[in-house]
C-alpha cells in the first residue's frame, strides 16, 4: 500500500511535491519523511566525514542548509576542521550562518551562558535547526 493511501485517499490524486507535503500536514500525517521542510541537522563531525570522503563542497553546503543549523565555533575549531579537510567554501558557509543569525537575533552574540545554543553530540555548539531559535533568543 502506498504512503499516500495510508494517510488520506485524496492524496493519491495529488501530484508529489509541495502540494503533497501541505496536504499531509493538514490531514495529520506530518511524520511522513517528505513532509519535513528541513533535512537532519548536519553536525561538524558529519561535515568533516563528508569532506574526507570527497563529497563536493556544494553538496555539503546544500545538505547543511537543509539541516538549518547555525554553527557557533571558535577560531581554533575552524582551524582544526580546515586541517582535517573541510574546504574554505564550507567553512565560510558555517561562519555565515552565525553572522546571519546574530543579525536577526542580536542576543546570540552576547549569550555568556549559551542559553540559546545546544551542545551537539560532537562537542560543538549549535543553534537553530528544524525548529529554529527559541522565542527568547
Amino acid at each position: 500500500m502506498s504512503p499516500e493511501r495510508v494517510c488520506h485517499p485524496v492524496v493519491a490524486a495529488v501530484t508529489r511535491g509541495l502540494a503533497v507535503a501541505t496536504l499531509l500536514g493538514a490531514v495529520g500525517c506530518a511524520h511522513a519523511p517528505w513532509a519535513h521542510r528541513f533535512g537532519h541537522p548536519v553536525h561538524v563531525s558529519e561535515v568533516v566525514a563528508l569532506s574526507q570522503h570527497g563529497v563536493p563542497p556544494e553538496q555539503i553546503v546544500a545538505k547543511m542548509n537543509r539541516g538549518g543549523l547555525v554553527y557557533n565555533l571558535t577560531e581554533e575549531e575552524y582551524v582544526e576542521i580546515r586541517r582535517r579537510g573541510v574546504t574554505t567554501q564550507v567553512i565560510e558557509y558555517m561562519r555565515a550562518t552565525y553572522t546571519q543569525a546574530v543579525g536577526q537575533f542580536p542576543k546570540l552574540a552576547d549569550d555568556p551562558f549559551l542559553g540559546c545554543w545546544t551542545l551537539g553530540p560532537d562537542g560543538h555548539w549549535y543553534g537553530g535547526g528544524p525548529e529554529g531559535f527559541h522565542r527568547d533568543c
